[in-house]
């Protein structure tokens, strides 16, 4: 009796061991709450997490480096920035000369959108985002890209890029017929960032403010942009949120011209199709005065 108690004991006690393995294995496997179980794309701005989060499956997962108020052009990278593009399966950015930057931080091959079909670098329309078109064409190649790093998904990947450019063909049809008012009405702009957007809905830009980013115009310039306005009546100025003084205030007060501010790289959390209604619902403001 004794022994068979004892081997019963015994038995138990390895059945239990072995339980409690089963589901330490079972643990590890499965994956922690909030981690991805997909790809890890990484991104510079919250425009382009947006346009990604479109085309990849709900468990991938897409991380962008800058925050809604920050300048892709003087941003200073964190050591956090780092460890989020080594950790990526894919890093994608936009244009040499918009986020070229962030490629210095990995040493991984990094994705530009904006290039041609022979691959090199468009310099045309570094801020091809602006023009929902272009980002069907620049986002053509992502379906198979993201296919050869998780075959199993491929499908949903062809697909949502399917979906996404017949949705970006009504988004085009949708701020078209918002904007129409403004057709061949002339505008100011801070920065050449909205160059695209009005070129694709014929909106005539009277001049740019600052060319450059940090380079503003001659005070020369600025006396020739005033001496306009008696013949070409622009209906507002079109500028950065963060740019709320320097010539472009001076313009203002001078012309006693309405501004909108446009957001240049999107916000976080907010799909790329709202982004671009409210941008351009947001030019509708803009009078003559």
């Amino acid at each position: 009796m004794f022994r068979t108690s004892a081997a019963r004991s015994r038995n138990k006690t390895l059945q239990h061991v072995a339980l409690l393995v089963s589901l330490v294995l079972v643990s590890c496997a499965r994956p922690e709450p909030g981690k991805p179980t997909g790809l890890k794309i990484a991104t510079s701005l919250p425009v382009f997490e947006s346009i990604l989060g479109e085309l990849v499956t709900s468990e991938d997962a897409v991380y962008s480096l800058l925050g809604e108020n920050d300048s892709p052009h003087d941003y200073q990278p964190r050591p956090s920035d780092i460890k989020v593009f080594a950790d990526a399966d894919i890093i994608i950015l936009g244009h040499e000369h918009v986020d070229g930057w962030a490629s210095e931080l990995t040493d991984q091959q990094v994705y530009f959108l904006a290039t041609d079909d022979t691959g090199h670098i468009n310099d045309e329309n570094p801020h091809f985002w602006f023009n929902p078109i272009d980002v069907v064409r620049t986002t053509d190649g992502l379906a198979d890209l993201f296919c050869g790093i998780r075959p199993s998904a491929c499908p949903r990947y062809q697909a949502n890029y399917l979906n996404f450019s017949t949705a970006m063909s009504v988004l085009d049809s949708t701020i078209a017929s918002i904007v129409y008012p403004l057709e061949n009405q002339a505008v100011i702009v801070s920065r050449p960032f909205f160059a695209p957007f009005l070129d694709r809905y014929h909106i005539r830009s009277l001049t740019t403010l600052e060319p450059s980013p940090g380079h503003a115009v001659s005070p020369s310039d600025v006396i020739y942009i005033l001496k306009q306005l008696d013949t070409t009546a622009p209906i507002g100025i079109i500028a950065q949120p963060h740019v709320s003084g320097g010539i472009v205030s001076l313009v203002a007060q001078e012309t006693k011209l309405a501004i909108v501010y446009v957001s240049p790289i999107g916000s976080k959390g907010v799909a790329y199709g709202d982004f671009m209604r409210a941008t351009a619902e947001s030019l509708t403001s803009l009078t003559r005065k």
